[in-house]
């Protein structure tokens, strides 16, 4: 067995390769520029699920409001099939992630599928917005707990047309899940970007009201927390309890979707190698299966798992291949430029 360790692009990519068939281990995050082998039964996998591509939530900010897709909740024997096919596929899964588009605790069977996973004995990461976490959740086999908070204050909960909901119960109910929470939980609030002027009421480092919105809220469950003291720019999980931390994460454009007016994206000529599609499983809610969590509508898709095995699927994508055939993986990795800087259009400009 041979160990490798190396550092690139400010990631740490550690590497243990075993010259057994039979145990393999591959753990990258060296993001975009990864070098893992290409053999599907040798580098560990991200398997992204899509219980449902529905949600409570209609965000400014999220790609929901872009897609085009037929709503639907996952059929319990669909996720029953991905989860033998991966079972079945001798690839070395990471986690399986109830994510992608949708709210997964929307689904009827929510419970039922999370117990699915665990039959099938992978870890299970959830994903939510947490407008549905109630004492319950603690009760289901999840072995980590994402929820995507990200908007701190009134002004910001405005972007998420949540209906009838208010930011008081939706803050309330959040944080008391949070406080209580027996499983290991990561509570994330998006930052400021600059490049989105025109998504406001995000997390701000430099103004001192956004500290304060942020240590008010945090301080009901850690009550020495201090924003300054705890930040950090390489967006690392602040811990806040045993089982619990805080995570800044740039606001996103979803692979450059969301763009303000008066800019249009030029599409890249060529792509270098994307940790995404080598790591990356999706499962949409049609069965539909992609191998990049940003490609929300499936334009990548290589096959469905209605029809035959994930492992013949994956098996389709090609070590090495040339990503800007996609027009999704063009636009995803563009140049965001003003419209009146250019001389001619751009062959995929903004979806609106």
């Amino acid at each position: 067995m041979t160990w490798e360790l190396y550092k690139a692009h400010n990631a740490i990519h550690i590497c243990m390769v075993s010259f057994s068939r039979q145990k393999t281990l591959q753990i990258c995050r060296d993001f975009y520029s990864c070098r893992c082998v290409d053999d599907p039964k040798t580098t560990n996998k991200n398997v992204f699920i899509e219980l449902t591509n529905r949600c409570n939530f209609n965000c400014d900010f999220c790609y929901y409001r872009f897609s085009k897709r037929s709503k639907r909740f996952m059929s319990m024997r669909l996720l029953e099939k991905a989860l033998k096919d991966l079972k079945n596929s001798g690839m070395d899964v990471s986690y399986v992630m109830f994510s992608h588009l949708g709210e997964p605790m929307l689904h009827p069977k929510f419970r039922e599928a999370c117990l699915l996973v665990k039959k099938y004995g992978f870890r299970l990461v959830v994903t939510t917005n947490g407008s549905l976490l109630n004492g319950g959740v603690n009760d289901l086999p999840i072995d980590e707990l994402y929820i995507s908070f990200h908007t701190p204050n009134k002004k910001s909960f405005k972007l998420r047309h949540a209906g009838s909901m208010k930011f008081y119960d939706y803050k309330k109910s959040v944080m008391n899940f949070a406080a209580s929470s027996r499983m290991p939980t990561c509570i994330y609030l998006f930052k400021k970007n600059d490049t989105l002027p025109m998504l406001e009421g995000f997390f701000d480092i430099k103004s001192k009201k956004s500290v304060g919105e942020v240590e008010r809220i945090v301080r009901n469950i850690c009550p020495s927390f201090d924003v300054r003291k705890s930040y950090n720019e390489n967006e690392s999980p602040i811990p806040l309890s045993h089982n619990l931390s805080l995570r800044f994460r740039n606001l996103q454009s979803f692979c450059n979707t969301i763009i303000p007016d008066g800019m249009v994206v030029v599409d890249a000529s060529s792509i270098p190698r994307c940790s995404c599609y080598i790591h990356h499983i999706n499962i949409l809610s049609d069965g539909t299966v992609t191998f990049c969590c940003g490609d929300m509508d499936g334009s990548m898709s290589t096959g469905n798992i209605e029809k035959e095995h994930l492992h013949k699927i994956y098996a389709r994508r090609k070590p090495g291949a040339d990503l800007s055939k996609y027009p999704f993986c063009r636009r995803c990795r563009g140049t965001l430029v003003s419209a009146g800087n250019l001389r001619t259009q751009p062959s995929l400009t903004c979806a609106r």
